[in-house]
């Protein structure tokens, strides 16, 4: 008689809920996101902005296509912009909203931009980084996507989200 093969079922991809995933994860992509955007040369520019997008979703990856990468990165090419984010660590919070399966991380810090060799005053800013879960996928294994970026000056009205 012939052997008997067993083949296992294929595993369905299993989608976690923001709930379930530790706070590091989401400040972790909430950073990576903003310095992908925030921190950047002219020569590296295009290149960290194409990476910025594969971690986003809607509304935000319309958003980013049509006001970053369809406007404001030929300006920052053509103006030879560069800018660094300096984060402040110590005072990023997240804010769990589960009825909404949403996790806001809030990352307040430093911007400083040079155009050319010419530093322009630093700026304070707040980044507001809203994130969700989607079914995980080889590139994105706990299936976590921005959904919203803002940022706001906090000199003027500041939202506690």
């Amino acid at each position: 008689s012939d052997p008997e093969l067993e083949v296992p079922v294929t595993p369905l991809p299993r989608r976690y809920s923001s709930q379930e995933l530790p706070d590091r994860l989401f400040i972790s992509t909430a950073h990576n996101l903003v310095n992908l955007m925030s921190s950047y040369q002219p020569k590296t520019a295009r290149k960290q902005f194409t990476r910025a997008e594969t971690m986003l979703w809607e509304p935000a990856l319309t958003k980013f296509q049509s006001e970053m990468l369809d406007k404001d990165l030929r300006v920052f090419e053509e103006l030879s912009r560069s800018q660094v984010f300096f984060a402040d660590d110590a005072n990023i919070r997240i804010k769990r909203y589960p009825e909404q399966a949403q996790v806001i991380v809030k990352i307040p810090g430093t911007l400083q931009k040079l155009i050319g060799n010419r530093p322009v005053d630093p700026e304070n800013v707040i980044y507001y980084v809203t994130m969700t879960t989607i079914p995980r996928q080889q590139f994105n294994r706990y299936g976590i996507v921005v959904i919203n970026i803002d940022s706001r000056n906090p000199n003027f009205e500041e939202r506690d989200k």
